[in-house]
């Protein structure tokens, strides 16, 4: 439970510094659209995430024993599917070239299919993470990622990348996926019964990455507050 207040003080503190720094800079759409990204986080940890441990705690919330909030996977699930499409309609709108825009908007369009289908006939909507949708996500992202960075060093824009939002965004993502893409491979077979240590590893090696990625966040809006000029 501890890991889980932290992970909230942390996501909370970004979509807070954010929502500052898109007041100042309201022609940065792309952060716009992240910051607006960030409170949906806010919005799903704090309500959903909180929601069934209410249920299992308090006895005010035990008329919903018998209903679907009990378990909050599946609004996890809705929510990587919901992110990986926001996430990479961000990173696609920082393309230059028209090509990389065509070509990734497509595969993204294809990934999101894909999601919706598996998601709605995957046995593991209800009992725990659709891990194929978060794994080939992760891998959508990253290929993103990587395209932005590319563009990145090929222009003039390399010499002030410490002053843009996106380049924070950017890291944060990069990280992230690729430190628990490999955790959330082998998600599904250690469960608290069969390995309650890897459970206990995996859950401490997460909140780790979010309070990075959401650090990270943080302190591209700080930065980027202090170095550059509003409009």
């Amino acid at each position: 439970m501890y890991s889980i207040v932290i992970t909230n003080i942390f996501e909370l503190l970004a979509a807070i510094t954010g929502t500052f720094y898109i007041r100042k800079y309201r022609e940065d759409l792309s952060s716009r659209y992240f910051v607006y990204f960030l409170w949906l986080t806010v919005f799903v940890e704090l309500v959903f995430g909180w929601l069934s441990i209410c249920i299992e705690k308090i006895d005010f919330f035990s008329p919903l024993n018998t209903t679907v909030f009990v378990q909050n996977d599946w609004i996890y699930n809705i929510y990587d599917i919901v992110s990986f499409a926001l996430l990479s309609f961000i990173i696609i709108r920082l393309y230059d070239n028209t090509n990389f825009k065509k070509a990734s908007t497509l595969i993204a369009f294809l990934f999101l299919l894909f999601a919706i289908v598996n998601a709605s006939f995957s046995n593991e909507f209800y009992e725990g993470i659709v891990s194929l949708n978060f794994i080939f996500g992760s891998i959508l992202l990253l290929l993103l990622v990587i395209l932005y960075f590319f563009q990145l060093l090929m222009s003039d824009k390399i010499l002030d990348f410490y002053k843009m939002m996106t380049f924070y965004i950017s890291v944060g993502i990069l990280v992230y996926h690729l430190t628990t893409t490999p955790i959330f491979i082998y998600w599904k077979y250690f469960s608290v019964s069969v390995s309650p240590k890897f459970v206990e590893i995996r859950q401490i090696f997460i909140t780790i990455a979010n309070i990075f990625v959401y650090t990270c966040y943080t302190l591209g809006f700080w930065i980027c507050l202090k170095k550059n000029k509003s409009y």
